[in-house]
């Protein structure tokens, strides 16, 4: 049996429960989290500029924006390498990084020599704005900004790649978009 514990000790009521957030110590982060009064919300627009080579059969991301509503901006280098490092790992997720399977199921991509890993020359500029709305709810005013690019930055790109493509009948592809998967949905689709 275990109890379910907000962070100050004191048992959250079931309405706040999920069987996925509780850990096998008896206390659940996730809900302490959710419950937690201190905690701020953020917002993260994300904006992906992207061209496309129809000779080439590619998509290439040329300009990456990220905009974040950290709260109370205390190191101001510290969020921007948050922001860069959360885009380029959501960028990573959609347009490089995928593992590939044999007909037996064994992973062809089993270490990083072979699964596609982005360097700073395979991304685009990664531009970062910020507002700051103090949160009123912690006694500094501070928000999250650790997640952003790697949540947001994925959908947008998906998005953006998509908008790219669409003219050519491409209306629907899975990422991640690697220039193989690109060139096969264009090559169906004439």
């Amino acid at each position: 049996m275990f109890a379910v514990l907000h962070a100050s000790g004191r048992p959250i009521s079931s309405k706040h429960r999920s069987p996925t957030s509780c850990s096998t110590t008896g206390r659940s982060w996730c809900a302490a989290y959710r419950t937690r009064p201190s905690h701020g919300v953020t917002c993260w627009p994300q904006g992906p500029c992207v061209t496309r080579s129809i000779g080439r059969r590619e998509v290439r991301l040329v300009r990456f924006v990220a905009v974040d509503d950290c709260g109370r901006l205390i190191v101001p280098e510290l969020v921007d390498g948050q922001q860069q490092g959360g885009a380029a790992q959501g960028i990573a997720a959609v347009l490089f990084e995928g593992i590939v399977y044999d007909l037996d199921g064994t992973p062809r991509t089993a270490n990083l020599g072979d699964y596609l890993v982005p360097s700073a020359a395979d991304l685009p500029t990664i531009e970062t704005r910020r507002t700051e709305t103090p949160s009123p709810l912690n006694p500094i005013g501070a928000k999250g900004i650790g997640q952003s690019g790697a949540i947001g930055a994925p959908g947008a790109v998906i998005n953006a790649v998509l908008d790219a493509l669409a003219p050519f009948g491409v209306r629907d592809l899975n990422p991640p978009f690697t220039p193989e998967r690109v060139w096969r949905a264009l090559q169906d689709r004439t």
